[in-house]
């Protein structure tokens, strides 16, 4: 079996980085606190709580001035559903490479009681994603040039051959 990754970070770092987060919000007038924070292997989530009166629309639209004051590419925000916080994603300074034999051995994918198995990826928090493709009927895979849609159909096609036997699946690919 293959080991797990886990993403290494360092505790003076991300309260640095939680700091700045805060300082840059305070500037635009928008109270708060960083409660949690949340290392994946992609992405780090910084949970802020904001201070009663502080509109979420207001922190929604921080997006691009949050990315440049910590000179990152990009930052999403979304309010995270009954936590009564907003999710902060900013890239984490280390990317993990998501290895599909780790997600093949994990005992999500393993004991998946599933018509077609596929494995999707990594969650935020570095947890394996396995769906039944039977239930996505209608999948659409889009982004742009260069970012892995082909590897992720591959990886798509390579759970199902593995876990499915000759009798359970047929086959069709056509390429346009």
């Amino acid at each position: 079996l293959v080991p797990p990754q886990q993403a290494v970070f360092n505790q003076d770092e991300l309260r640095i980085l939680a700091n700045a987060v805060t300082d840059t919000l305070k500037s635009f007038k928008m109270n708060g606190e960083v409660t949690d924070v949340t290392v994946g292997p992609v992405v780090t989530i910084f949970q802020f709580k904001p201070s009663r009166g502080v509109k979420v629309k207001g922190i929604l639209g921080l997006a691009d001035d949050l990315a440049m004051a910590l000179k990152v590419d990009s930052v999403r925000i979304a309010p995270i559903p009954a936590k009564g916080v907003v999710g902060i994603e900013i890239p984490s300074a280390s990317r993990l490479t998501i290895y599909l034999r780790e997600l093949m051995s994990s005992a999500e994918f393993q004991d998946a009681k599933m018509h077609l198995p596929c494995i999707i990826g990594k969650d935020v928090e570095g947890g394996a994603v396995i769906d039944d493709l039977t239930k996505m009927t209608h999948l659409l895979i889009g982004g742009t040039t260069g970012s892995g849609k082909s590897v992720g159909v591959n990886g798509i096609l390579m759970s199902l051959l593995y876990k499915c036997s000759p009798d359970q699946l047929r086959l069709l690919l056509v390429d346009p």
